[in-house]
C-alpha cells in the first residue's frame, strides 16, 4: 500500500481515536504479514532441508547395504574356494580332485543366496556350475574380475551380464533379467520442468542384460599354485532383497494416505532394474525409464542429483549417485527417495498455525488498542474543545488532569499558556490604550508640526531672501559680514527643519518605478563617501548579483538610506567599519516572514547596513523610530530622520529590522517586495 494512499485513509476516518487504532491495525497486519511470511519461508525451508538431508544419510545407508551384500558374496566365495582343489589346471571334463564334492558347491550356493556359483579352470574352461541344464563346458566370461582371480586375488563388484553369459549360467536367469521397457515419459519427471504433460506411446522396447553383484576367489591345486576360478553373484534384475532391506530398515513401513513414505531403486543404466517405487495400478515400476535431466547429471556427467524430482507418480525428495562396474564405469544409478507429501502437509499445518495465531493476535491487539486508547484519547478530547474555545476568544478555562504523564504534562502546559494569554490580553489591551493615546498625540503634533512649519515657513523665507542681500552688501572683511553669515546659516537650518516637518506630517504617494537597486545604494553612497566624514572610515559593499530591477521611488530611497548611513557615521564618531550589502530573499528562507508584504512570487530584497559605532542599547531602541526623539545634543539632530525614514519604507510596503550590541555596533536592514502589487 502506498503512503499518499494510507494517508487519505486515515485522515478520512474521523475521530484521532479511530485513526490511532486503524494505524496501529495497519501496522500490525503489515508487520504480522512480514513477520508470519518470513516465519513461514523459514519453517517451510527447515523443514524440507532436514528431509533433503535424511533422504542423503538415508542413500548413505543404502550404500553401506549394497557393499555389505557384496562383502557376504565375498566372503562366502573365498570360503569355499578356499575348500577346493584341483589337479594342476584340469582340462574341460577331467575330473576334478576327490576331496570336492559337487554337493558342496550346491549347498554353498543355497547357503550365500547367490543365484549362481561356477567353478573354472586356468584357461577359463567351466569345470562345474550349480544352475543351468549342464553341469560343465563352454567359457567363463570375459570378465576383468575373473582375471584378477586367475592371478591370485580375491575380488568383488558389480559387472554387466549380457544375455549370453546370464543364458550360459541358467536360462531362468537370462529370462528374470529380461524386463521390457516402459517408454512412456513423465515430461515433468524432474523438478525444473513443472507440471505432467501426456505421455506417448513407443515402440516396444526390452532390456536383455543384468546388472550382477559379483565375487571371484582363486583356486589351487595341490602344490598351491592357482589352477582354476571360483565365482559367484547375484542377479539384480528383479531383485528386491536390498531395496525392500532398506525400506523396512530405515522407515519402519512408515505410510502416507496409504503409501510408502521411503523407496529405493537400483538402476541399469536409466532403466529401473529394482525398486519399491510403484505404478498408479500398485505394481513395482520395473522397466520405467529416468527422466532425461537426472540421467544427464548422474550417469553421463559422473555428478550427484540432490532436491526435488517427480518420480513415476509423485513428488519426491531424492538423492542419486552413480553405479560404478568393477572397473569403475558408470553402468547404473543408486536412488532413494521420501514422498515429498507429508513434509508438504506439516510446512503446511504449520504456516496456517503461524497464521491463525497472527490473526488471534491481531484481534487482541485491535480491541485491545481499540479500549486502552479511550484513556489517551479523553483528556486530549477536552484539550481539543478547549482550544476551539481558546481560538473564540474564550480564556476563562482550566482543564483538570492529574497524570504525571505526556498528556498531565501537555495539559499543565495549556493552562499555564492560557494564563499567560489572559495576562497579555490585559498588557496587550493597555498597550493598545496607550497606542492610542500615542496616535492620537502624534496625530495632534503632526498637524500641528505641519501647522507651524506652513506658519514659520513664510517670514523664514523673507529673513532669508532679505539677509542674502544684505550680506551681498557688506565689504567682505566687516563684522556685519559675519554676522550676516551666522544670520544665513542658522535661517538655512531652521528651513531644513521645517521641510522636515513637513515630510512627517504630509502624505505623499511613492513615484514606483524599476530601479537598479545596487546602482541605488552606489549612488547614494558616492553622495557621502568622499567627504571628510568618511576619511577614516572603510567600507565594504557585498552586493549581490541575484537583484535585477525593484520597484521604488529611487528618491525617498536614497533618501531613507542616506539618513541611515549618516547616523551610522555619527555612532562611529568618523572612524570605523561600514559594511553595506543586498541580498535577494524567497519564502521560508529565513529571516523575518514578510509574506502579507511580498509579491506573488514571495521574494524580497535585502539592504542590510552595518556599523562598528557605540551600540544602541533596549531603552533607547524602543523610541528611535519616534518622531523628534533624538540622543544627540540640542541643535545637533531633530529626531525626524529615522521616523522619515520608517515612513517611506512602509510607504513601499517594506520594513524595517534592526539589531544592535551596545559597544560592538548596530546593524539597519531594510527589506523591500521585489515587486509592488496593485502599483502599491
Amino acid at each position: 500500500m502506498e503512503k499518499g494512499l494510507i494517508k487519505k485513509i486515515l485522515y478520512l476516518t474521523g475521530s484521532l481515536r479511530t485513526r490511532i487504532v486503524l494505524m496501529f491495525f495497519i501496522l500490525l497486519i503489515a508487520g504480522g504479514f512480514a513477520t508470519t511470511s518470513i516465519g513461514s519461508w523459514m519453517v517451510s525451508s527447515t523443514i524440507l532441508e532436514q528431509a533433503q538431508k535424511k533422504v542423503t544419510h538415508d542413500l548413505r545407508t543404502a550404500w553401506m547395504l549394497y557393499n555389505k551384500k557384496l562383502s557376504e558374496i565375498k566372503s562366502g566365495v573365498s570360503l569355499i574356494a578356499n575348500r577346493i582343489r584341483l589337479d594342476s589346471c584340469p582340462f574341460e571334463g577331467e575330473k576334478i580332485s576327490k576331496s570336492l564334492d559337487a554337493n558342496i558347491l550346491l549347498h554353498a550356493r543355497e547357503g550365500l543366496g547367490l543365484d549362481f556359483l561356477t567353478l573354472a579352470s586356468c584357461r577359463g574352461e567351466v569345470l562345474f556350475r550349480t544352475t543351468g541344464d549342464g553341469m560343465s563346458g563352454g567359457k567363463m566370461p570375459p570378465l576383468e574380475i575373473l582375471r584378477q582371480s586367475l592371478s591370485g586375488r580375491t575380488e568383488s563388484g558389480t559387472v554387466v551380464f549380457d544375455y549370453s553369459m546370464l543364458s550360459a549360467e541358467s536360462k531362468a536367469l537370462a529370462d528374470r533379467a529380461r524386463i521390457q521397457i516402459i517408454d512412456e515419459k513423465n515430461e515433468g519427471e524432474y523438478e525444473n520442468e513443472g507440471k505432467i504433460e501426456g505421455k506417448k506411446k513407443k515402440s516396444e522396447r526390452w532390456l536383455d542384460s543384468g546388472l550382477v553383484m559379483i565375487s571371484s576367489a582363486p583356486v589351487y591345486d595341490l602344490n598351491g599354485k592357482v589352477a582354476g576360478v571360483l565365482y559367484g553373484g547375484v542377479l539384480l534384475n528383479r531383485n528386491y532383497e536390498i531395496v525392500d532391506k532398506l525400506r523396512d530398515t530405515v522407515y519402519r513401513g512408515e505410510t502416507f494416505k496409504k503409501r510408502e513414505i521411503g523407496t529405493c531403486t537400483i538402476f541399469l543404466g536409466d532403466i529401473r532394474i529394482s525398486t519399491n517405487v510403484m505404478t498408479g495400478d500398485g505394481k513395482r515400476a520395473i522397466g520405467t525409464l529416468l527422466s532425461h535431466e537426472i540421467t544427464k547429471t548422474v550417469l553421463k556427467e559422473g555428478k550427484q542429483w540432490r532436491g526435488k524430482a517427480f518420480v513415476v507418480t509423485d513428488w519426491y525428495l531424492t538423492a542419486y549417485d552413480p553405479l560404478l562396474d568393477y572397473s569403475g564405469k558408470r553402468v547404473g544409478i543408486f536412488y532413494v527417495g521420501m514422498l515429498r507429501a507429508p513434509y508438504v502437509a506439516v510446512r503446511d499445518r504449520v504456516i496456517l498455525t503461524f497464521f491463525l495465531i497472527a490473526g488471534l493476535c491481531l484481534i487482541f491487539v485491535f480491541f485491545g488498542t481499540h479500549y486502552l486508547t479511550k484513556g489517551i484519547i479523553g483528556p486530549l478530547e477536552k484539550l481539543a474543545e478547549a482550544t476551539e474555545k481558546v481560538s473564540s476568544g474564550e480564556l476563562e478555562i482550566d482543564i483538570k488532569y492529574e497524570g504525571k504523564d505526556e498528556i498531565g504534562k501537555l495539559t499543565r502546559n495549556f493552562n499555564r499558556m492560557v494564563e499567560n494569554l489572559r495576562e497579555m490580553r490585559k498588557q496587550w489591551d493597555r498597550r493598545l490604550e496607550d497606542q492610542l493615546v500615542q496616535s492620537e498625540k502624534l496625530a495632534s503634533l503632526g498637524k500641528m508640526a505641519a501647522g507651524v512649519a506652513h506658519e514659520l515657513n513664510s517670514p523664514l523665507t523673507g529673513i532669508m531672501t532679505f539677509s542674502y542681500l544684505l550680506r551681498d552688501k557688506c565689504p567682505q572683511d566687516g563684522v556685519q559680514r559675519d554676522w550676516l553669515d551666522t544670520i544665513v546659516g542658522e535661517t538655512e537650518r531652521c528651513a531644513r527643519i521645517v521641510r522636515q516637518m513637513l515630510d512627517f506630517a504630509r502624505e505623499f504617494q511613492p513615484d514606483i518605478k524599476p530601479v537598479n537597486i545596487n546602482d541605488l545604494v552606489i549612488q547614494t553612497l558616492d553622495l557621502v563617501r568622499y567627504q571628510a566624514i568618511f576619511h577614516d572610515i572603510d567600507l565594504e559593499l557585498n552586493l549581490s548579483s541575484d537583484i535585477q530591477e525593484v520597484d521604488v521611488d529611487p528618491n525617498l530611497i536614497k533618501q531613507a538610506l542616506l539618513n541611515i548611513v549618516l547616523n551610522a557615521v555619527d555612532a562611529m564618531e568618523g572612524k570605523g567599519r561600514m559594511e553595506v550589502k543586498t541580498s535577494l530573499r524567497a519564502r521560508g528562507s529565513g529571516g523575518r516572514n514578510q509574506a502579507n508584504k511580498l509579491d506573488k512570487n514571495g521574494q524580497w530584497v535585502e539592504i542590510s547596513i552595518s556599523d562598528t559605532g557605540c551600540g544602541i542599547s533596549p531603552e533607547i531602541m524602543k523610541r528611535i523610530f519616534d518622531p523628534f526623539f533624538t540622543t544627540k545634543e540640542v541643535g545637533k539632530g531633530t529626531g525626524l530622520g529615522l521616523a522619515v525614514t520608517y515612513g517611506i519604507i512602509k510607504r513601499h510596503g517594506g520594513d524595517i529590522l534592526v539589531k544592535s550590541t551596545v559597544g560592538e555596533g548596530s546593524t539597519f536592514t531594510i527589506i523591500l517586495p521585489l515587486r509592488m502589487q496593485n502599483g502599491k
